[in-house]
């Protein structure tokens, strides 16, 4: 089922499928030519073991358990961590199919699908190329970049978003808009600046290892832009898409990643990658998407204010392996209380229904980010943020 921990092949840029649905848009490959990703460039795993918190490790299993068995998936992971710190608490995994072993969350390669529109956003606010009530036009859900026609995960669309519903709804054509105005250097900047990559802020902690980013400036990959903006063409893994949500988090600041028992003194912000009202505006629209998007529902607590966000997806490799061609990852990160949040959860649900039916980041992942969040601020006696009856 899973590849990154066996030794590399000839590994691609892969499609996907764009949004939330995942049933509508394939880019096949919508990406300029496939380019390879060449084995010199997928990185080792680092050396080393992840010291998790155990109690918080047991909430974290006892929930992915129960959502592989309940959705007969193939596998999935829980990490969970703590946004001010950067401390990884809990690293849960499960693979039915016995081919991965160790926590190889830490390590697995994804493209991180509608997850990356949150970043793309974040980027264009703190550069002062949009506002979270900007509108932008959607097209209608088609759009023709470059040489190809680029449509939304809702078939009619949309005819115009806010940047705020942008991400609240996962529309993927308007946040191509917002794209083009950060530029495709820009997007891949922006990988850099929020620590993905071989320098980033996978590279020393244990049993990970670094993604690998679309290639800066290459002419045989012109659309970086539609790209990167819906979170494809190149390949990342969760501790580096945790610690990035992890600095809007916390006000703006990427943490270097720590083992849980690590001592204070060793806390460190690597830079800045937003300003503090920047990321408060994230945050807000990350609110929204729970109160009235795509994890409006699933991911919200009656305990806790909660901000996160999905993704749904499909992964060629799955594919190969169950012969279907419809969305087969469901994704959500997110964290909580939103005003000061003291836990992060990052959930990967690979092949609910056994792939015979499509995964949605909001029925299959975002409950399982809810629970965990709940029992971790409930462990912790964290006073509930939102009202009692």
């Amino acid at each position: 089922m899973f590849t990154s921990n066996r030794k590399p092949r000839a590994a691609r840029w892969a499609g996907g499928i764009i949004g939330t649905t995942a049933v509508t848009l394939t880019i096949a490959l919508a990406y300029g030519a496939e380019q390879s990703m060449r084995k010199d460039e997928i990185q080792p795993v680092n050396p080393g073991t992840a010291v998790v918190d155990p109690a918080i490790q047991k909430i974290a299993e006892a929930a992915l358990g129960e959502a592989i068995k309940t959705h007969k998936a193939k596998g999935g992971f829980a990490i969970v961590a703590e946004p001010s710190s950067g401390k990884i608490l809990a690293v849960a995994n499960i693979d039915t199919t016995n081919k991965m072993s160790g926590r190889w969350a830490l390590s697995q390669l994804l493209e991180p699908a509608s997850i990356a529109k949150t970043l793309v956003v974040a980027q264009a606010i703190e550069s002062g190329l949009t506002t979270p009530q900007e509108k932008h036009s959607c097209e209608n859900g088609n759009y023709r970049y470059g040489s190809r026609v680029y449509h939304d995960w809702k078939p009619e669309g949309w005819n115009q978003l806010t940047t705020e519903e942008t991400i609240a709804h996962s529309g993927t054509i308007c946040t191509i808009k917002i794209a083009e105005k950060v530029s495709g250097d820009g997007l891949v900047k922006m990988l850099k600046d929020f620590g993905f990559g071989p320098e980033g802020t996978a590279k020393n902690f244990p049993e990970a290892r670094t993604g690998v980013l679309p290639p800066l400036g290459n002419p045989y990959y012109p659309d970086v832009v539609p790209a990167v903006s819906a979170g494809f063409g190149f390949k990342i893994t969760p501790i580096e898409l945790v610690q990035a949500y992890g600095a809007i988090a916390n006000g703006g600041s990427l943490m270097n990643p720590l083992p849980a028992n690590a001592d204070s003194s060793e806390i460190q912000a690597i830079r800045r990658v937003l300003s503090s009202q920047n990321a408060a505006k994230v945050k807000d629209i990350l609110r929204q998407v729970v109160l009235k998007g795509t994890g409006q529902g699933t991911a919200s607590s009656n305990l806790y204010s909660t901000a996160g966000k999905t993704a749904s997806s499909h992964i060629p490799d799955l594919a190969k392996a169950d012969g279907k061609k419809i969305g087969n990852f469901a994704g959500f990160i997110g964290f909580a209380p939103v005003n000061e949040p003291k836990v992060e959860v990052y959930v990967g649900i690979f092949a609910p229904g056994a792939g015979a039916t499509p995964a949605h980041g909001s029925s299959h992942a975002a409950p399982v980010f809810k629970r965990i969040a709940e029992d971790v601020l409930k462990h912790w006696k964290v006073a509930p943020d939102q009202p009692q009856s």
